[in-house]
């Protein structure tokens, strides 16, 4: 038993509209700026995350 790929929901069901978004260029670009946000924020995150610790280990600044 393997894994089949479902087509979109535009195409199992005639009642639901296509997405506003048709052309895969748009569409990379989107995916490509989403994760290019989530990237950042995630690496902020992580940022101030380490900084903390390090001034709870060794009371001061982290290094630069």
């Amino acid at each position: 038993m393997g894994w089949t790929s479902r087509p979109p929901v535009a195409e199992r069901d005639p009642l639901i509209e296509r997405s506003p978004v048709d052309n895969d260029i748009v569409k990379r670009l989107l995916w490509s700026g989403l994760l290019a946000a989530l990237g950042a924020a995630a690496s902020v995150a992580v940022t101030r995350a380490a900084t903390m610790i390090w001034r709870r280990i060794y009371d001061e600044d982290p290094p630069e």
